[in-house]
């Protein structure tokens, strides 16, 4: 469907029955999170029925050649979201990404390989900026913090009787695609949101928010002209009609 920056989106009814068949297989490796099946459906039976309805393209994400992830465009269905027109948005759903590849932390193999560090699957490579390695402030690190009351409600969830006892960690990261140091798209600075210090009083979500400012080049408007007044440009049409008159100096 598109490929760019190492990640390529796969069209499923795109693809012949025997790529069909390996594809639907990867997809079936695919491990929810603890929890995670609440919010979403079996991956390989939401990417088979796809197809079949109408305005839906289900596809695979691979990233490094790796399949990490699913999900269904869903053209003419936006009002099923609340959008006020069909026309005006494509629906994403059955979004899913692998547990494996989800809250990593930054020494993970899947942020190695977004960092250049290590090479995906068959070799492959990219390269991205962490901004939080460009402009993080380590006393913000942690995203995930044991303090945060929904971290805590989020981790009774799925099984774990004391939350308290868990480690903060940073496993929410925005990244900058390339080499982005001196050039447009920098990072210049980072900050935490939507913490309990922010004017809300309390966080939004068990994860903290992450927001990041980037550098692009200063647009310089042109110099206005200056407006010349009347008698000026009389004058200077005078001068001009004097120059036509004078031949070597001499005016004739």
């Amino acid at each position: 469907m598109a490929a760019a920056c190492g990640v390529e989106l796969v069209e499923i009814k795109e693809l012949g029955s025997c790529a069909r068949e390996r594809e639907l297989e990867h997809i079936g490796k695919l491990a929810l999170a603890p929890g995670q099946d609440i919010y979403v459906g079996d991956a390989v039976e939401m990417t088979v029925r796809g197809p079949g309805i109408a305005g839906r393209h289900p596809f695979s994400i691979v990233a490094g050649q790796e399949m990490v992830g699913v999900g269904t465009l869903h053209v003419g269905a936006a009002t099923d979201a609340g959008w006020p027109h069909d026309d005006g948005a494509i629906l994403l759903r059955g979004f899913l990404i692998g547990r494996s590849h989800l809250n990593t932390l930054p020494g993970s193999d899947t942020n190695r390989y977004l960092a250049g560090q290590g090479a995906g699957a068959n070799g492959a490579y990219t390269f991205w900026t962490d901004a939080f390695a460009v402009v993080g402030n380590p006393e913000e690190a942690p995203t995930v913090a044991t303090a945060n009351q929904w971290a805590q409600q989020t981790a009774r969830g799925v099984g774990i009787e004391f939350p308290e006892m868990l480690p903060d960690r940073r496993i929410d990261y925005v990244w900058t695609y390339g080499w982005a140091y001196g050039r447009p798209g920098c990072p210049v600075a980072m900050q935490r949101s939507f913490t309990d210090t922010t004017r809300y009083g309390y966080p939004a979500s068990d994860h903290y928010g992450l927001t990041v400012d980037f550098w692009t080049p200063p647009v310089l408007a042109p110099e206005p002209a200056e407006l010349l007044r009347a008698d000026d440009m009389l004058t200077g049409q005078l001068m001009l009609d004097l120059e036509d008159a004078v031949t070597d100096g001499v005016l004739v």
